[in-house]
């Protein structure tokens, strides 16, 4: 399927963080374009089909649907406490395993629900948190505001319903 432009953009930047971690270099300045896209700036609403298997969900899919956005919203929750204690303490190994932790079960039951720009999104966000455990590098200014915008566009796409319209397509912004 295609990704909606936001979370493309979003992911490569979480791609190119994950690289420039591994190098050593955590604080390295993103594309501004990346870095616009995955604020929500100059994003315009768009409508893209489903692809057809999802477009006729049954009533055990819609439940799996509903299940999954509760869960999403709170491993998002606890992923943002969990960035906000990094702000804190950007060397505590456990946070950024706990942090890791959420992404990967976010990426997880995503993918197993079938909603897998968020599954791609919260799998870009791991490859960074894995980077980090990797090189035991400290979570930067520049990690941390990047992960954060990460949660806040998942946020963003659970509450708009983008990822979960049981419709005949999805709106993306």
């Amino acid at each position: 399927g295609v990704l909606p432009p936001a979370a493309t953009d979003l992911i490569g930047e979480l791609h190119h963080l994950a690289d420039a971690v591994l190098k050593g270099e955590p604080g390295v300045e993103l594309p501004a374009a990346a870095s616009a896209a995955s604020s929500g700036a100059g994003e315009s609403a768009t409508l893209i089909a489903e692809p057809q298997s999802l477009q006729a969900m049954t009533e055990l899919d819609q439940e799996l649907a509903q299940v999954f956005q509760s869960e999403a919203a709170e491993i998002l929750d606890s992923s943002d406490v969990i960035v906000q204690r990094l702000r804190v303490e950007p060397d505590n190994i456990e946070l950024l395993n706990d942090l890791r932790r959420e992404m990967h079960t976010l990426k997880g039951s995503s993918r197993m629900a079938g909603f897998m720009t968020v599954g791609d999104l919260a799998h870009a966000a791991e490859s960074v948190l894995d980077a980090l455990g990797k090189t035991a590098c400290q979570a930067t200014a520049v990690v941390l505001d990047t992960l954060q915008n990460t949660l806040d566009r998942l946020n963003r796409m659970l509450a708009d319903r983008e990822v979960i319209d049981l419709g005949r397509g999805k709106r993306v912004r």
